[in-house]
Formats: C-alpha cells, structure tokens, sequence
C-alpha cells in the first residue's frame, strides 16, 4: 500500500493520488473507541492501543470472501468491467458508513491489444514458412475463468504495433551492463529482435535500451529460476509461483500518468499532446511465457552466455546473434492499439473531530489487467476490511480512495493523476 496526499477544501474533497485503478485510503487517524462509536481523546490512547484494536476487529473471513468475488473476473483498464468493481468499492464504502464517497473521472490514453488478431512470436525457416508460434492466451489450468472470453490477447500495453523479422540477441536481464557486455561480445544490437528476461529493472527500461541500440523489438520473459524457483511441480495453482504457460503482462510506458498529459492529471480540460510526440516506444514488444521462451532459447545459436545468464530452463543460453539453424529467423507481431477512454478514482472519506483539517491517505491500486489474485486484488480485499475497522475508529479525518488503471495507464506507484492534483494541498497537512 502506498502512502499519498489528499487534497480537501472544507470536507470537500477535490483529488486524491494514486495510479490509474488505486485504491487509497486517507486516515487521519488517532482514534480507539471502547463503544464503536465513541472517540476518545488523543492522550487517553497509545499507537498500541490503536493498533490492539484493528488487528483484533479484522475479519480474515471477509478478506477471503472478498477477494473471491474480486477475482470472478476480468478488469481491463478503462473497461466496463473495471468500471463495476469501482462501483463496488463505492458501494462497500457506502454500506460501512463513510461521509463522502465519490468518483472522479479522468480522460486518459489506454494500450489494448486487438480483440481479433493476436500478438505473436514465430520461428521462420529458411524459406519463410512457420516452424513454431507461441501462444495467444495463456492456457487455462484450474478455475472455470480462466477459460473467459473476456480475457484479452495477451500483450504489453503501450507496445508500438509492428510486425518486425530478423535475428534474436538474448540480453540476461536486459540492464545496461547486459547490453553493454553483448556489445563487447561482438553482437550488435542494431537491426535484432532483443530477448530479455524479468527480475532486476523494470521492463519500459529494457525496451528503452534496445530501442537505443537500435533494436527492433524486445520480448519479455521470466525464467523459471526467478519465478519458479522450487520447481515445475510446485507452480500455480498449488503455489503462487508462475507456472510454465503464464506470460508476464505489464506497460512499457516510462513516465508515470497518462503519456498525453505527462506532468499535469488527465482531466477532461487539460491540454494534450500529440499522441506521436508522447514518451512511448516505437518498437514492438511482447511477452511470452518461459515454456514459449523455451522454444527461442533452445535453437539459439552464438556463443554460450555466462554461467550466471544461464536459467532453469534445461538448455544453453546461447548470446546469438540468430538462431542455429541457417537461414532461420524469428518474426515478432505486435497488434496493440491506443484508445482514448475514461476511468474513474473513487474516493471516500470519513471525517474526524480533532483534526478534521490533517489527512493519512493509504493506497492500493486495483487491477486493470486480468484477475487480480495476488497483484493487487489481495491488497483491495485487505483495505475494504480496514475501511470496515477504521469506521469504528473516528478522531481525526480518513479518506479512502480507489484509483483505477494503474499499469495500463502507467499511473504506477504514487498514482500520478491523484499526485498531481494534491500538489494544490499543504504537505503539512498530511500525517506520515
């Protein structure tokens, strides 16, 4: 959960910070009742005190209960799905007894892939034809939703749509360092298709890079020794550990916010820059599970790369350039799109009596991607409990707010919309 600033005037509350699809609470909290509604004052409590009471009040049933109806399923950033887990979180808040609940809207540039034609890898012989393509969607392993229509292509959102062919290069984690020890390996990069793998930057990084050195496309994988690393049998669903077939959805967008607002929150008036002037890349990228990445690694050719480049995945992990087979290629093709769409921040307050004028605002973003289980949907389920303690608890003021589309829309970490607009509150108000 991530601590932000809110912004109110009176008890009006004008913004809240957090990404695209965040929930956030805001608390001024000193507050311990003996009777659920009585306040007592400041020096008559500890932080102990306070802190006895939550842990003893919170439900696990209703955590568990909640983040099952969460996870039945899909919420696409800027979606209509996404829009009715909003309106449940209102709901919640509203039933628990909060003073204000409210949504606020934001005009904002979403990634989506196409909803017909997927994104796709594939090995080329020497005579064009296709000898192997990954998959469109991840195979569905245990619940009946994870054979939902709804669930959408698979894709990195803010990928440019391209459809590039030539020799892979495998880049380790992709950091500076990585590119610049395949550089002196005597592998340029300039006019490859990078393969990196998850686990040490962030992945708009890796694709920056590759754009840099002239790369024409990145795809993204993680390696078994990062994300299983207690092996194939102990794999989702009977761990939280990847399993073979799931690829690493996410956004390659660099800034925080919207790309066609950066800087200022994305209101209906602001002003808009041209979307080919945003920060977003200009090559394809995409992302594949490690059974597909498998596919890539085991027909690599080049040298081998260094014993601590290699994974878990049974093979050599050959530098490249290219594959071992002459003549032979990958082709990458990316579908995305960029849509113009509405998402919505929902805001709740509950407002204290002995210092109704400073604010704790705690947040969580909510999913905007598929299901949710464990990122974020365990932490959205965890807040609505809170939210139901923390109305026995009235001092000072609390404010909760949800906060959509966090990665879609890049609004990542500090919830950038909600960020830009507290700038017109007092730091001092808030309590750290």
């Amino acid at each position: 959960m991530a601590f932000t600033r809110l912004c109110q005037y009176s008890s009006t509350i004008l913004c809240a910070t957090g990404g695209l699809a965040c929930i956030c609470v805001v608390m001024a909290i000193v507050m311990f009742p003996g009777d659920p509604k009585v306040n007592i004052r400041r020096e008559d409590v500890t932080l102990t005190d306070v802190e006895d009471y939550v842990i003893k009040n919170i439900n696990p049933d209703n955590i568990r209960q909640t983040l099952r109806y969460l996870t039945t399923g899909t919420h696409l950033g800027g979606t209509e799905q996404e829009l009715d887990m909003a309106r449940y979180i209102g709901s919640r808040w509203q039933q628990q007894g909060l003073d204000q609940v409210h949504f606020v809207p934001y005009q904002v540039l979403l990634s989506y892939p196409s909803p017909t034609i997927p994104n796709l890898i594939k090995i080329l012989d020497s005579a064009g034809q296709v000898v192997w393509v990954s998959a469109a969607k991840q195979k569905p392993l245990y619940a009946p939703e994870e054979a939902s229509p709804d669930i959408p292509f698979t894709f990195i959102g803010y990928s440019a749509p391209a459809n590039v062919t030539g020799d892979v290069v495998y880049v380790y984690y992709g950091r500076e360092e990585d590119f610049d020890f395949v550089a002196a390996s005597g592998v340029d990069i300039s006019g490859k298709i990078v393969l990196a793998r998850y686990g040490a930057i962030f992945r708009s990084n890796i694709v920056e890079m590759a754009e840099a050195r002239g790369g024409i496309g990145v795809i993204l994988y993680s390696d078994p020794e990062d994300y299983a690393p207690e092996g194939s049998n102990f794999v989702y669903p009977h761990s939280y550990y990847m399993p073979p077939s799931a690829a690493p959805f996410g956004t390659i967008k660099l800034l925080d916010g919207d790309p066609l607002t950066p800087y200022y929150p994305a209101t209906e008036s602001a002003f808009r820059i041209p979307e080919d002037e945003a920060p977003l890349p200009k090559i394809p990228a995409q992302c594949i599970s490690y059974e597909d990445a498998w596919q890539i690694l085991s027909r690599m050719g080049g040298p081998a790369a260094p014993e601590k480049w290699q994974g878990s995945l049974n093979v050599t992990y050959n530098i490249g350039p290219g594959l071992r087979e002459s003549g032979w290629s990958l082709n990458l093709d990316v579908n995305n799109n960029n849509t113009m769409t509405t998402t919505y921040n929902v805001v709740g307050v509950m407002t204290g009596q002995e210092e109704p004028d400073r604010y704790v605002v705690l947040g969580n973003h909510y999913d905007a991607w598929l299901f949710g289980g464990l990122d974020p949907n365990s932490g959205t389920a965890a807040m609505l409990e809170l939210s139901r303690v923390f109305t026995q608890l009235r001092n000072e003021t609390v404010l909760l707010s949800r906060l959509e589309a966090p990665t879609v829309a890049s609004v990542l970490c500090l919830g950038s919309r909600g960020v830009r607009n507290s700038r017109l509150c007092r730091v001092d108000r808030t309590v750290c």
